[in-house]
């Protein structure tokens, strides 16, 4: 019975996935044509229940595909909303903005499908995870009302969710793999080609956008002067995303590689976030020193190739201009104002944050403390500007657990990988944005898509090469018994008296 499905499903998937290939470009295509053609106000309305619908589609029949949709959603979308807001009116609260968190908790599914089984050691911190942010909901329905909370306890689960639905398949974790992996690099692509426009022209877009939400920190949007921030909504979650696209280059296929490279690397730079250029540092670190002995030169050859063809970029002109005088406030600490600012908040917030034993609740920080009040006015802990207090801010000492946890499904990826010789891609990009944390919330949002469905794919990978090499001698082991039961027993001699 087994069998047969298996050979059924097998016999689908180059039909499905080709039409899942088309749905995806049918809805892009839809979506361009549309703000095209000036349907900005339409478009408003419509782009999350099309979202959503094509999300439905790809969940049900091609589940791989579903990831790779779910990854372009979390870094296009937030350029979706500039051009509507562009077309029509800046809009505090978009609805556009909700498509990825919607398409991403259809994972949610998976968790009710297989209930039964999340109190395996292999779910265990996804539930510890999950129970906390249930915590924080309902704390934060009392602190900061039901649609800020419910609003930030989708941004935290989405991803976990996300990294559930994977872990719960593991036959198919080397196609999921490699969808999340192809929109990464495909990605950087994109992405890094749009930065670099972004910074030598920025867009009218782009400008009414930065100018309404009077986003300072991404500099002043003229040429030269502007933070890179692409299609996302600001310069860290775009860098953390990057960073993530580059590491992926490594063992994507070459066409793809060498296309990405120069723009990726130069976007990647002139977001000016040295948490991530340092994350991405960790993440190479990890890949090159767990990798074996052939496989850690052709990285390193790799490295050296892709560094050659991103060299012009980041040595001449004012790119290399602007990213030389970012590398500078990293040797001058005491006269980098952004490093003294954060100081300065550890040291008057820390006793706040990690002084709250019940914490505040989900919606009470970040964007999401908008929807506290009619006027949609950013809260008193809007910017935040480290993770970890976030968290224990959020969560109060339960913040602990969802921490230890994170960390303890990164840690499961990148050991599960080298028992079984898988390459730790996936594990090395979620401790990179882990390792991020004393600066933003990597935890949730399209960041948290960086962690819990990379060490899930690592995981679930290990985990079905485990399984396949089990099955594998099984069969072998049957197979040599069968031979020595057929063979003809010798006669036996009766002895002479």
């Amino acid at each position: 019975m087994a069998a047969r499905r298996m050979s059924r499903e097998a016999a689908r998937a180059p039909a499905a996935s080709r039409i899942a290939f088309w749905a995806q470009i049918g809805f892009a295509a839809f979506i361009g044509l549309a703000l095209l053609g000036h349907a900005g106000s339409a478009i408003n309305f419509a782009f999350t229940p099309l979202a959503l619908l094509a999300a439905v589609f790809l969940f049900v029949w091609a589940p791989a595909n579903y990831l790779g949709f779910c990854m372009w959603l979390w870094m296009l979308t937030p350029l979706v909303r500039r051009l509507v807001d562009w077309e029509t009116v800046y809009h505090v609260i978009s609805p556009v903005m909700l498509a990825p968190l919607l398409a991403s908790s259809l994972s949610l599914w998976t968790l009710f499908r297989i209930a039964p089984r999340l109190m395996s050691r292999a779910y265990a911190p996804f539930c510890m995870i999950l129970c906390v942010c249930v915590y924080g909901l309902l704390v934060g329905v009392l602190q900061a009302g039901p649609a800020a909370a419910a609003y930030a306890f989708l941004n935290c689960v989405a991803p976990v969710c996300v990294g559930v639905h994977i872990l719960a398949r593991p036959r198919e974790a080397e196609e999921s793999g490699n969808a999340l992996f192809a929109a990464l690099a495909w990605g950087a692509l994109v992405i890094g080609s749009y930065g670099v426009w972004q910074y030598f022209s920025p867009q009218p877009w782009d400008v009414y956008w930065m100018l309404a939400t009077e986003f300072t920190s991404a500099g002043l949007p003229l040429p030269h002067q502007i933070r890179v921030f692409s299609t996302m909504n600001s310069p860290g979650p775009f860098a953390v995303t990057m960073m993530a696209g580059l590491v992926v280059l490594l063992g994507e296929g070459r066409r793809v590689r060498w296309l990405a490279a120069a723009p990726g690397f130069a976007a990647f730079m002139l977001s000016l976030v040295r948490a991530a250029w340092g994350g991405w540092v960790v993440a190479m670190g990890i890949i090159i020193f767990t990798a074996r002995m052939k496989r850690r030169m052709a990285y390193l050859a790799i490295i050296g190739a892709l560094a050659a063809v991103a060299f012009p970029l980041l040595t001449v002109g004012p790119i290399a201009e602007a990213v030389q005088a970012r590398l500078n406030t990293a040797t001058e600490i005491e006269a980098d104002s952004s490093y003294r600012e954060r100081v300065d908040f550890y040291g008057s917030f820390a006793a706040t944050a990690f002084g709250t034993p019940l914490g505040v609740g989900l919606g009470t920080t970040g964007i999401a403390s908008r929807l506290r009040s009619s006027d949609y006015a950013l809260g008193d802990y809007g910017y935040f500007d480290s993770g970890i207090m976030d968290v224990f801010f959020t969560f109060g000492w339960l913040g602990a657990v969802v921490l230890l946890a994170a960390v303890s499904i990164a840690a499961e990826g990148l050991m599960a990988t080298r028992r079984n010789g898988v390459a730790p891609i996936g594990a090395a990009i979620a401790i990179a944005a882990i390792a991020q944390m004393i600066f933003i919330d990597t935890l949730v949002g399209s960041s948290g898509m960086l962690v819990f469905p990379f060490a899930a794919v690592s995981i679930a990978q290990s985990k079905w090469a485990e399984s396949s090499a089990s099955a594998l001698a099984s069969r072998r082991s049957s197979a040599t018994r069968r031979k020595f039961a057929a063979a003809p027993k010798p006669a036996l001699r009766r002895s002479i008296p």
